[in-house]
Order: structure tokens, then sequence, then C-alpha cells
């Protein structure tokens, strides 16, 4: 088998060269290259804003979470996940909790 024919996780080739293109755009932006953006996004909406979106002064990063969400509900934080997952980190039972869309705290009423 040749180096060419080889398809890494059973991916196809233009989605493993898209993780390339956003592993290697975490990187310029001085995040660490084995996480994604959406990740590393995810992770500075959890641990900043807890599942909030990330505020206008950060203009940047907000708009692209804000993009990506749109196109995924909660895309960043389901990728922040997946990389706790992935380096077998138990994500905080809260995240989850807001994932599923399930309230952190119940009203008394």
């Amino acid at each position: 088998m040749d180096l060419l024919s080889r398809k890494p996780k059973g991916r196809p080739w233009w989605l493993n060269a898209l993780l390339g293109l956003d592993q290697f755009l975490a990187a310029l932006s001085g995040q660490d290259p084995d996480w994604t953006v959406s990740g590393a996004l995810g992770e500075r909406q959890w641990r900043s804003w807890g599942g909030g979106n990330i505020p206008w002064r950060r203009p940047l990063k907000a708009l692209l979470q804000r993009s990506l969400d749109r196109m995924d509900r909660k895309h960043c934080l389901k990728a922040y996940r997946t990389e706790l997952l992935e380096r077998g980190l138990r994500p905080p039972v809260a995240l989850v909790m807001t994932i599923q869309g399930i309230p952190l705290s119940r009203e008394e009423g």
C-alpha cells in the first residue's frame, strides 16, 4: 500500500485537508496546533463565559465563533468536548448539560 492511497481514520482527503488547514491556522494564531480552531474557541467560550457567546471586544474570535455556531448549533462547545475526549480527559458535567440544552439549575416555584 503506498502513502497516497491511505486514508487516516477513514476520512476523505478533503476533510483531512480542512483539518490540516484548521491546525495550521491555530498554530499561526499562537494556539496549540493539536487543537482545532473550533476547539480552542470552545474552550475560551466555556472557560471565560460559561458557554455564552464570546463578547465583541474580541471581534475576530466573536465573529468566527458565532459563524461556526450558526452553521452547526453549539459547534465550538462540541469541538471543545471532542478535544477533551480525544485526549482522554473527562469533560465537565456542566459543559455536557449546556451542549444538550439541559438547564444547569432548576427554578423552584
